[in-house]
Parts: structure tokens; C-alpha cells; sequence
């Protein structure tokens, strides 16, 4: 019986002991926090500012990532685009001249679009230059684009007012233009009614009768600063023929799913290689890209960007971490 009261005399002391320091260890913290408050504050200011930084990187490459995305897939659902460009001399690295080459004629057009029926929606060429537009008192330098109907649908441009042009106004040469948001604000004014107009490119009067919706971009990347004319008027009035009669700046087909871009891409440049008699493909005078590669590449760079900008975020945690630890050994 003395045996079993001298055991709890000896555990149950131990056993407060422990509560005490514990409850002693929150109350002289407290009070080290209470009574050091701009050092307390600073510390708390210190992991805060670390965390938002990395929290902040990260959101900064997410929004790259959405936005790059998005003025990608702004040119147009399950696109591939085919560009001109010179062939690969001996020591080349890259194609010369690709973009302002003039290897993409109208015969080419129509051997696409006979050949890919199986596999694409629409085949649309285009003639982009630029040029001076002229309204009145007003004028600005522009993007003119001359191209068929169906680019309304295979670049996904809305018509906010009035009508994209028809084909029947594409052969007859109508001079009739489609502007876009930005360029009617430079013309005509903000938000001013420009649909019946006369705007003036190279001499030449063009009745506006439609503007495009707001797709954003900015420079030369602004898809609201463009003019649409029809291609026959841009091939023969405002550019002319070339050595191999009227060519294109570029051919925009629409796949029919998303899972026939790679088979359209390859058919495509089988197509062009064959009617511009070349064997080796390294060879050609043109670029075909598909739109799902293009995405890929610039999410893979963004993703690097992301992952760069993490880790410096990272480091000045660290130092602000080591930092704070200095301190409170220090105290």
C-alpha cells in the first residue's frame, strides 16, 4: 500500500511538470511576441512577403500561358497555316525570304482544295500587305487584307456590324471592304457609324459594309487594326502578278476535328511538294504549321518561364527564411 503511494506521489508531479512547462512555453512567447511587436512584425512581414511571392510568380506564368493560349486559338480553330518561303541554300540554317516569298500562286489554292476534301472544312488564302487609308482628313497605316469569304469562318471573325463579303463580290472585283474595331475608330472616330462609307487605299474607293468584333492584340499583332477586301481586288489593283502569276502571303485550312490536324498537315505538304516538283522535303518553298504544335511550343515556353520565375521566388524565400532565423537566434 506505501509501495503504490509513493508511485503516484512520484508520476503525478511528472506528469503536471510537463503541463507547466508546456503552459509556461505559450505564455512566455506571447509575451516575447507582445513585448517585441515591430520585431514580431517584421518577421510575420518577412515569411508573408515570401509566400506572396511565390504564389505571385506562379499567377504571373499562369496568366502568360492563358494569354499566349488564347491569342493563339483567336486565329481560329483546328488551323493549319502554310507559308511561302524560299528553299534552303548550302549553308543555310533557316529559309530565306519565308513569308515575302511569292512560291504560293491561286493554282496552288485550287489543287488544296480539290485534294482535301475528305479531310478539311475550308481552304483560304490570303494577300496581306500594307497600306495607307485614307478617310476625308483622316489616315492611317493598316494591314489590308485580301482573301474569300470562307477566312470568316476558318479565322473565326465575328461581324459586329453590317456583313463579310461574298463570293459572288470576291469574282465580280467589288471594291467593298470589312474593317476592323481600331481602324474604324482611327477613320471615322470612336464608335462613329462607318458601314455605307467611302475609305480610300492606293487611289482606290472602297464602300465599308461591315466591322469586325473586338479580338484584342497590340503592334502589328492587333487583330482589330485590319482591313478585309476581297482577294481578286488585292490581287490585280493592289499588287499585281508575280512570275508565277497572282500568289498568296499565306493558306489558312480548317481541319474537320481536332484529331485530323497531323493527317491534313502531312496531306497538305504532300500536295504542294508534288505540284512544285520537289523530292526532298527539306527542300521546299514553303512551311506548313499545325496549330496544336504551335500551342505545345509556346506552353513548353511558358512553362519554362513559370518554373524560372518560381525559382527566384524561391531563393528570396530562402534568404528571407535564413534571415528570420538569424534573428530569432540572435533574441
Amino acid at each position: 500500500m506505501l509501495k503504490i503511494g509513493r508511485i503516484l506521489t512520484v508520476a503525478t508531479p511528472l506528469w503536471l511538470n510537463n503541463k507547466m512547462k508546456f503552459r509556461d512555453l505559450i505564455h512566455e512567447t506571447t509575451a516575447a511576441l507582445l513585448s517585441n511587436k515591430v520585431r514580431s512584425g517584421l518577421t510575420v512581414l518577412g515569411i508573408v512577403i515570401g509566400i506572396a511571392s511565390v504564389i505571385a510568380m506562379m499567377a504571373i506564368g499562369a496568366g502568360a500561358s492563358n494569354s499566349i493560349q488564347s491569342s493563339i486559338q483567336s486565329l481560329g480553330s483546328n488551323l493549319v497555316l502554310i507559308q511561302p518561303g524560299a528553299p534552303r541554300g548550302v549553308g543555310q540554317q533557316v529559309s530565306a525570304g519565308r513569308g515575302n516569298a511569292q512560291t504560293l500562286n491561286d493554282a496552288d489554292v485550287t489543287a488544296l482544295s480539290q485534294g482535301l476534301t475528305t479531310l478539311a472544312l475550308a481552304v483560304a488564302p490570303d494577300l496581306t500587305t500594307r497600306q495607307q487609308v485614307i478617310v476625308g482628313g483622316n489616315n492611317t497605316n493598316t494591314q489590308v487584307v485580301g482573301t474569300v469569304p470562307s477566312y470568316s469562318d476558318v479565322r473565326s471573325i465575328t461581324i459586329s456590324e453590317g456583313t463579310f463579303f461574298s463570293n459572288e463580290q470576291n469574282l465580280g472585283l467589288s471594291k467593298v471592304a470589312v474593317i476592323g474595331p481600331t481602324t474604324r475608330d482611327d477613320l471615322f472616330g470612336v464608335g462613329a457609324e462607318s458601314v455605307g462609307q467611302t475609305i480610300r487605299i492606293k487611289g482606290l474607293e472602297f464602300t465599308v459594309i461591315g466591322v469586325t468584333a473586338t479580338k484584342g492584340g497590340t503592334g502589328f499583332n492587333n487583330q482589330d487594326d485590319r482591313i478585309f477586301i476581297p482577294l481578286s481586288v488585292a490581287q490585280r489593283y493592289l499588287v499585281g502578278a508575280g512570275a508565277n502569276g497572282f500568289y498568296v502571303s499565306s493558306i489558312s485550312i480548317q481541319a474537320v476535328d481536332q484529331n485530323s490536324m497531323t493527317d491534313l498537315q502531312t496531306a497538305a505538304t504532300n500536295i504542294l511538294l508534288e505540284r512544285h516538283h520537289i523530292a526532298d522535303p527539306n527542300s521546299a518553298d514553303f512551311s506548313t504549321l499545325n496549330q496544336s504544335d504551335i500551342v505545345s511550343a509556346a506552353s513548353s515556353v511558358t512553362q519554362t518561364l513559370t518554373l524560372f520565375l518560381v525559382f527566384v521566388a524561391g531563393i528570396s524565400l530562402v534568404v528571407g527564411g535564413i534571415g528570420i532565423m538569424n534573428m530569432m537566434l540572435t533574441t
